[in-house]
């Protein structure tokens, strides 16, 4: 685009190095915390009483770290 001068016209980011990298961290973490999330609905949970608490409480942990990586990536 040309301005009325006849010179180009330059548009230079207005986000600074400081900033560019906080979004790229808050994108990183919030596909770790969607990552999370689908690992744990897809553990595997058996029909036997004996494995099934543990397999629940596997979830539970792996759901943890994700609301985590979700809170990290909001602030």
């Amino acid at each position: 685009m040309r301005s009325l001068s006849g010179r180009k016209k330059t548009y230079k980011s207005t986000l600074g190095l400081k900033w560019k990298i906080a979004a790229f961290l808050g994108v990183a973490v919030s596909l770790l915390a969607a990552g999370l999330w689908l690992w744990a609905s897809r553990i595997n949970i058996l029909d036997n009483i004996d494995t099934m608490i543990g397999e629940l409480q596997r979830i539970g942990r792996v759901n943890a770290w994700a609301a985590a990586a979700a809170v990290i990536a909001i602030s």
